[in-house]
């Protein structure tokens, strides 16, 4: 019969961990070498020893003993995932960007010796959200090139955030911005900007261990005083799953570890791994991340936001064909509504506006006359009961008694000022006193001219001067 996996003396993990971390595999007999029986055998949760009633019990399925080339598939990974933390509608004063995160523990924690912790950044973003605001993990993130954006899609593809609308997630991300601007302030430079920031010469984008971690408190050279602690699978709430592929690192991986597995204590009962302390004994157990060029954070940055880039692409790409749909369904509507518009004038006449028949003179309709004035009595005849040669002496009559003016200087015909007064005499009579008869005639009588051409608008002068000489005026005439 196989036994329980016995959790090794911690002195004796310290005494192994000072050697090189090459563990030659990951079976932890082989890890551990003599500290334990190679014939021992870990307990998987769920699945504790016969005979053993333990409160601590998970319904989970059996895990595969965990490796840097196997994980637990999604499945198996989602059983083992505690509930989400509830979601609270209760109001909150203060600033609402400060709330983004305020839930979440600080877990300001000192790693015991043992080795390297080598911790991505997602590692870090997901499973101690608030470790950013540290100087130490501040300038590594920034250094490496993080944006608050990009901390945010990460945050949201592996936490529950409770966030509901756009204007909670557009809060969530100007909280990241404030608070990456307001730390570098304060341990940097006082007028520090993100446009601005550059790192520093020789910075090695390649360091990704934590295991010198220090809190914010000791750093900024306050009291510290170490935080309870607390079962290593409690990293886990809030998740929705667990960082994969080159995302995860020691962090995760010790994580994934502990949410599947139990230890034994003193009294040979299975308990919970606790965090920190018992850190490097899981990674010891099965093995350290063997670090590639794509765990590095450069690399997890840079992928995320070409990530950011292709959804952005995407999103703009749909609301361009959400537009253009539009368009093309209103102008549908607008063709529409001019075949119909056509389709009614073709089957029907159309209709006269009122008011409006002086501009359709030839149209189908009825000409509306006027009612006569009152006390007008309409004829019965052509020329009212008179003959024509009546009505004209009628008018003729009329015309006389009415004249008012004397029509004797004014030419019977239409001539042009420039045209000769010889050649329009003969259309006046001998006894024709007109002004233009009498200019006309003198013209004639002063005979052809080498000099002067007299005109029909001359007419006026001659006519005065005539007048003058028959007052005994003597001029040239």
């Amino acid at each position: 019969m196989t036994q329980p996996f016995h959790c090794p003396d911690f002195n004796m993990l310290l005494e192994h961990n000072n050697r090189d971390n090459i563990t030659a595999g990951n079976n932890p007999a082989t890890v551990l070498e003599n500290t334990i029986d190679p014939s021992l055998e870990y307990i998987p949760r769920g699945l504790p020893f016969a005979g053993y009633e333990s409160q601590n019990r998970h319904n989970q399925v059996p895990a595969p003993q965990t490796t840097d080339n196997h994980r637990p598939t999604a499945h198996e990974a989602s059983r083992s995932m505690p509930a989400p933390p509830p979601v609270r509608n209760v109001p909150q004063s203060g600033n609402p960007r400060s709330q983004f995160l305020s839930g979440i523990p600080l877990h300001d924690y000192m790693f015991p010796q043992g080795g390297l912790i080598n911790a991505t950044v997602v590692d870090i973003i997901v499973i101690f959200p608030q470790w950013f605001r540290n100087p130490y993990i501040l300038e590594r993130f920034l250094n490496n090139g993080i944006t608050a954006n990009i901390q945010f899609v990460i945050l949201d593809e592996y936490r529950h955030l409770g966030l509901t609308s756009v204007e909670q997630l557009e809060r969530a991300r100007d909280h990241l911005s404030d608070t990456y601007r307001k730390q570098m302030r304060k341990y940097l430079d006082s007028k520090w900007t993100k446009q601005t920031h550059r790192a520093p010469y020789g910075w090695n984008t390649q360091t990704m261990s934590i295991h010198d971690f220090k809190p914010e408190s000791m750093v900024s050279g306050g009291p510290y005083e170490a935080p309870p602690s607390i079962p290593f699978k409690d990293l886990a709430i809030g998740l929705k799953k667990l960082p994969v592929g080159s995302d995860a690192g020691d962090l995760t991986r010790a994580l994934d570890y502990a949410m599947q597995n139990y230890k034994l204590d003193e009294h040979g009962h299975p308990v919970d791994f606790v965090f920190p302390d018992d850190i490097h004994l899981i990674l010891d157990a099965i093995g350290r991340t063997v670090v590639t060029a794509g765990n590095a954070d450069v690399s997890i940055i840079i992928r995320y936001h070409n990530i950011i880039r292709e959804h952005e692409a995407v999103r703009r790409k749909k609301l361009a064909e959400d537009r253009r749909q539009t368009a093309d369904e209103r102008r549908q509507q607008e063709l529409a509504v001019e075949a119909a518009n056509q389709s009614m004038n073709q089957d029907h006449e159309h209709q006269i506006p009122t008011q409006q028949s002086s501009l359709y003179g030839y149209g189908q309709m009825d000409w509306q006359v006027p009612q006569p004035a009152p006390q007008h009595y309409q004829s019965d005849g052509e020329y009212g009961g008179m003959s024509s040669t009546a009505a004209q002496q009628q008018i003729e009559d009329w015309v006389a008694a009415n004249k008012t003016f004397d029509l004797n200087g004014v030419p019977q015909c239409s001539m042009h000022p420039a045209m000769l007064l010889r050649e329009c005499a003969d259309r006046f009579a001998a006894d024709d006193t007109s002004d233009i008869a009498r200019a006309a005639r003198w013209a004639v009588a002063l005979g052809d001219s080498d000099v002067l051409e007299w005109t029909v608008g001359d007419a006026e002068m001659i006519v005065g001067l005539l007048d003058a000489a028959a007052n005994g005026f003597e001029g040239f005439i």
